[in-house]
């Protein structure tokens, strides 16, 4: 198999784009440059063994990756930056690279992004969840109609989710805490990833959808609670940047889609901050900026709705030949590989989505999957903080799971919020792990 996808199969490409705003002009964006890219595949099921989970990608969506991408980034940076002490310009010259980071203005020890430069995300399909949920045009059968694109990506009903059966007129599935509903869908809730609706619960995803997990950068900051040490200032995105689905004449209702989905929801989880009773929580909830939210009229031809598309148009990518009378319409499913890169490497990683780790031998023991690591992974992330020297315990970082040494570099007011933000507002019933954050 290659690293693209073959012409049966669509794939999602996001990256992470960094872009430094003239101090003259603060609207105007100059000089643009890619820190982080992917291409998307399916999730690891929860049924993965223990031993191997921080050597594993449980989710290899674009959106997802390209973050992932950024936070190796910046670990990096900071071991740099530390270990040479760059100036104020910031830029390693002799690589040609521009650095995010500056060291930061009250605090001596810590760093900051650079006041001129602000990051944006590209995705070439509305995000999964709520984003995906807006009206299309179908021309099946040669009649024009509208009709609504459903996101597979299931909702959520555990019990800060405050969604009921009832509601939305759905199964549980396999006794989990999804629901495939079976009319109109909700908006504005809590989904974890699409996934067919027969599979076991242990073959199956717990990862939130791509839609919440923006709010929850939106708000938290996109260089995750390991790094609030080094980085005590969340890093937002200024914006989010999405192609026009082809199988619309007009774009507003994928716009307002995905605005419902990241900007609404981003303001009502700082609301629900700022009322939740803790003055630390509320005090940082202002802070928070809200993105800006774009759609563009440039396409990515191997996405989904651009290959869904030229299916229903009856005008398959391949023009080599032409489909026979009574031929069905071509069949187009997710490639099973996604690609990463990051400004800081020099090759292309290819990750085996349904196994989320890199290609190669199937792995059959924890040997076999430490090999097999994905550089995006948790334990490799750890790895490459351990660089940045910020565990300064006396006892290694290895010594930890990644989720102990994670809490263990995250700065107090963050863990504030992020109990809050997982108890009330819209990311209420945040999944942790497959398990309802308490």
């Amino acid at each position: 198999p290659t690293s693209s996808p073959d012409r049966k199969e669509w794939t999602v490409f996001a990256a992470i784009v960094a872009t430094t705003t003239a101090a003259t002009t603060c609207s105007e964006n100059h000089d643009p440059w890619v820190v982080s890219a992917a291409t998307g595949t399916k999730c690891t099921a929860v049924g993965c063994t223990t031993l191997s989970s921080e050597s594993i990608l449980h989710d290899c969506h674009a959106e997802v990756l390209a973050r992932r991408g950024l936070v190796r980034v910046l670990w990096k940076e900071v071991a740099l930056q530390k270990e040479h002490g760059h100036g104020e310009d910031d830029d390693d010259k002799a690589s040609k690279r521009r650095f995010l980071l500056t060291r930061h203005k009250k605090q001596p020890c810590a760093f900051q992004l650079r006041d001129n430069v602000q990051l944006h995300l590209y995705v070439s399909d509305s995000p999964c969840g709520d984003a995906s949920i807006y009206e299309i045009e179908s021309v099946e059968a040669a009649q024009e109609t509208i009709v609504h694109q459903f996101t597979g990506a299931k909702v959520l009903t555990t019990k800060g989710a405050h969604v009921c059966l009832q509601e939305c007129d759905g199964e549980v599935i396999d006794q989990s805490r999804v629901v495939r509903e079976k009319g109109e869908q909700l908006l504005g809730k809590l989904r974890t990833k699409s996934g067919r609706s027969n599979l076991l619960a242990a073959r199956r995803s717990t990862s939130m959808s791509c839609s919440d997990k923006l709010v929850r950068w939106a708000v938290m900051g996109l260089q995750g609670s390991a790094l609030s040490k080094m980085i005590p200032e969340p890093i937002r995105l200024a914006s989010c940047i999405v192609s026009a689905d082809p199988r619309n004449r007009l774009i507003e209702g994928q716009r307002l889609a995905l605005d419902r989905a990241f900007r609404v929801r981003t303001v009502q989880a700082m609301e629900a901050l700022k009322h939740c009773g803790d003055k630390t929580v509320a005090q940082f909830s202002q802070t928070v900026a809200i993105p800006e939210c774009h759609i563009v009229l440039k396409q990515f031809d191997c996405g989904k709705s651009s290959m869904e598309k030229a299916r229903v148009m009856d005008q398959p990518l391949d023009h080599s030949r032409k489909r026979k009378r009574g031929e069905s319409l071509p069949k187009y499913s997710p490639t099973g590989f996604s690609i990463n890169w990051t400004l800081i490497d020099t090759d292309i990683e290819l990750i085996v989505g349904a196994r989320g780790v890199r290609q190669g031998k199937k792995p059959k023991c924890e040997a076999d999957y430490k090999t097999l690591e994905s550089r995006l992974c948790r334990q490799q992330i750890k790895e490459t903080a351990a660089l940045a020297l910020v565990d300064v315990s006396d006892e290694p970082a290895k010594s930890y799971s990644y989720s102990q040494w994670k809490d263990r570099n995250t700065l107090s007011v963050i863990r504030a919020v992020r109990e809050k933000l997982f108890q009330q507002g819209p990311l209420a019933g945040w999944l942790v792990g497959g398990q309802q954050m308490s």
